[in-house]
């Protein structure tokens, strides 16, 4: 789940917080993950943490078109 969202502030790896303070077992690790499907973790990011402000800034500031700009335009324009 970490990808390249662990720069972008709460992530779903905030989930692990519970993994690394509980007393765990093979037991309990193999249940969790036989038992929780990863489209309900990602279902749970997506309603309790929301966009994150990294992605909003992202998709405010990004050009829907990416045109690209030619030395000619760039030489008109002066």
């Amino acid at each position: 789940m970490e990808k390249s969202q662990s720069t972008n502030g709460f992530t779903g790896l905030i989930l692990s917080i519970a993994a690394m303070v509980a007393k765990n077992t093979r037991n309990i690790v193999q249940n969790a993950i036989e038992t929780v499907r990863t489209k309900d973790v990602l279902k749970w990011c997506r309603e309790m943490l929301g966009e994150s402000v990294q992605a909003k800034r992202k998709k405010a500031f990004s050009d829907e078109k990416k045109t690209e700009q030619k030395w000619d335009q760039v030489v008109e324009a002066v």
